[in-house]
């Protein structure tokens, strides 16, 4: 048994600290472990105390179970508390529970961003919302053939956030707009591509994690001052091989068509229309190539007819029906383009998705990962503070909620019925703090760099 000291927290997160690593467990798996209050009061509590404890060395943040790391927060909590404050059965102990989650979870991912420690997360299974939150805090982020990896919040009104104006800017505007705006999906390899992780390992290879843990050499790690040698020891003992690169991500296939269509300077709506162009275009080119072959097979059939003639009266007819052939490859256009085909296909079903989110959200969700471009951390959370305290009651997250999580009908009824209707005044508006003319919650010193 792996020696483990320190083995305390809620039945909801459990911490452990095995050979100078605090690990932590997201303790939910029957909600995907996704996190409630108080595992972020927790959570925050107890890593405060590792930074100090010059017997932890470095962090590493897990899921309990196989299929997720962490689904995101505790939505349907966030929607009781904003109903029941509505309806004036809050409670009389300060702010609501949906403002005081969002305050302290941010708290916690920007303390996890600039702890003095190396953080490793294990990206293994879904790995959403709040979960992201976490994991892209890290210094190691490993991804596992098993993640689904996402920033679904534009489907039940929101945007994305926990930092996400900070980490999609990592990316290039059109993957991060790609990302943030439709909230696809992705798997490991399109996770390295897109710079959401830094490795991949089988799953199995963390099966027995506390045996992993207990059995590193510490020596020459001598704390502080060796952060880079202490993750550097962790990778070499957590990814014994990587089974999986950003070579093999399937996006590559149709990244061509993607950085054209999700311009920096292309509304959602705009970027609707394009999709349904490359749906066209590609039936265009079937057209036409169709119409190229047929031409070309009955030219062939006449061409074949004159070389036999040819042929009985001259030599070098095998010369001639080189050439000619060479020719007809000409007029066919050699290939029959099938990335095109495959363009079509993702453009369909990325038109399908886009459709599917709140088209007020999508725009406010667009104009929140350009302006995250130019802003620090801090600043990016105090940002989708603002964002997000709007969304309650500006925007389309209660209806999201009611539609897929509480009501489960599926038919949400946003605020603005298409994305060519989404007025920028509206979507400006979002960005104007609710705490004017008073301290916002994220001012320094509680965020500070």
């Amino acid at each position: 048994m792996p020696h483990a000291v320190d083995a305390k927290g809620t039945d909801e997160v459990r911490f452990d600290v095995i050979n100078r690593v605090g690990l932590v467990t997201l303790n939910r798996p029957r909600q995907l472990n996704a996190l409630s209050y108080p595992m972020i009061l927790a959570l925050r509590e107890r890593l405060r105390q590792w930074a100090s404890r010059d017997d932890v060395v470095a962090v590493v943040l897990r899921g309990a179970g196989d299929k997720a790391f962490c689904a995101g927060g505790d939505i349907r909590a966030l929607y009781d508390s904003y109903r029941d404050d509505m309806a004036g059965r809050g409670g009389n102990d300060g702010e609501p529970l949906y403002r005081r989650f969002f305050v302290d979870e941010y708290q916690l991912d920007f303390e996890l961003h600039r702890y003095p420690k190396p953080v490793v997360a294990l990206m293994d299974g879904i790995v959403m919302g709040g979960g992201m939150g976490l994991a892209q805090a890290a210094r190691l982020r490993i991804v596992t053939e098993r993640a689904r990896v996402a920033m679904p919040e534009t489907g039940i009104g929101l945007v994305p956030d926990v930092g996400a104006s900070h980490f999609l800017s990592r990316m290039t505007p059109e993957l991060a707009l790609y990302v943030g705006l439709t909230g696809v999906t992705l798997g490991a390899a399109d996770t390295l591509l897109c710079g959401l992780a830094d490795v991949a390992v089988d799953s199995a290879a963390l099966a027995d994690l506390e045996a992993t843990l207990a059995s590193i050499d510490w020596s020459g790690c001598a704390w502080p001052g060796n952060g880079d040698t202490v993750l550097a020891t962790l990778r070499r003992a957590l990814v014994p091989a990587s089974p999986v690169t950003a070579a093999d991500a399937p996006l590559l296939k149709v990244l061509p068509a993607l950085l054209r269509h999700f311009r920096a300077d292309a509304t959602p709506a705009a970027i609707l229309q394009g999709l349904a162009g490359e749906q066209d275009a590609c039936c265009t080119d079937r057209a036409e190539r169709a119409d190229r072959a047929d031409r070309a097979d009955r030219a062939d059939q006449a061409d074949r007819a004159d070389r036999a003639d040819r042929a009985n009266r001259a030599d070098g007819a095998d010369r001639a029906d080189g050439a000619d052939r060479a020719d007809d490859a000409d007029r066919t256009g050699g290939s029959d383009g099938p990335e095109r085909a495959e363009w079509a296909e993702w453009a369909a079903k990325t038109a399908m998705l886009l459709r599917g989110r709140s088209p007020l959200m999508t725009a406010v969700t667009r104009e929140l990962l350009l302006r995250g471009r130019r802003l620090d951390l801090a600043d990016c959370f105090r940002m989708e503070l603002d964002v997000v305290c709007h969304a309650f009651t500006d925007g389309d997250f209660i209806e999201g909620v009611r539609a897929l999580i509480v009501d489960k009908d599926q038919t949400p009824h946003w605020r603005v019925g298409s994305h060519d209707e989404v007025d920028p005044d509206a979507v400006r508006r979002f960005f104007v703090s609710p705490w004017q003319g008073e301290r916002h919650p994220l001012a320094s010193p509680a965020l500070t760099c």
